[in-house]
């Protein structure tokens, strides 16, 4: 194994709830990874899946996991970005980034992966529900968990509770697949199911 921080040691801030149900702010709360895409990922190759347990309404743009140096450098996922419940994925480009109105429900795992400079596709539930063909470079910036670490400044934090997180390259709409059903058995077999 390895012994490094890059997302396998977690800073909190802020105040939150942890349980046996996962990890939910308060909506001021976040957790560092440590995790730098552009230290561990490819720029063609990389994602973000998030297993979301709840739905809870927004009053305003949230972030569940994620980074954002400017419009062409972002890693993050919103399992309900704002108000028109919409969720929203940015893989190196948030302002051409994949997204869906058709997700308004963010209970579920949700799974970005960019595998060309100009296509990244956005799952919910082993589901392809956006495309989107923007370029971007990877960020600099840790990701965060709970809000977008917005250059050190938390941007739109959640409310949902986030029952786990994964890094990842990225991954074909088998791989994706596979990825999804090991989540799924593993809540299924802890009782956490929502989905």
């Amino acid at each position: 194994p390895l012994d490094t921080d890059a997302a396998f040691r977690l800073t909190f801030t802020g105040a939150a709830t942890f349980s046996n149900l996962g990890y939910q702010t308060d909506g001021s709360s976040h957790a560092d990874t440590n995790f730098v895409s552009s230290v561990n990922q490819s720029i063609n190759n990389n994602g973000i899946t998030i297993d979301s347990g709840t739905n809870i309404s927004v009053t305003t743009n949230t972030a569940d996991v994620g980074c954002y140096n400017n419009g062409s450098q972002s890693s993050s996922i919103s399992v309900k970005y704002n108000t028109e419940s919409l969720s929203k994925a940015g893989l190196n480009s948030w302002d051409s980034s994949a997204v869906s109105s058709g997700a308004t429900d963010s209970r579920g795992i949700f799974t970005a992966v960019k595998t060309k400079s100009n296509l990244h596709k956005l799952f919910k539930n082993n589901l392809i529900i956006a495309i989107g063909t923007g370029g971007g470079a990877l960020s600099n910036l840790n990701i965060w968990i709970g809000a977008m670490n917005l250059n050190g400044s938390a941007y739109g934090s959640s409310k949902q509770r986030i029952q786990s997180t994964w890094f990842h390259e990225g991954l074909d709409n088998n791989e994706v697949s596979l990825l999804y059903s090991a989540i799924d058995s593993f809540e299924n077999a802890l009782g956490r199911k929502t989905w």
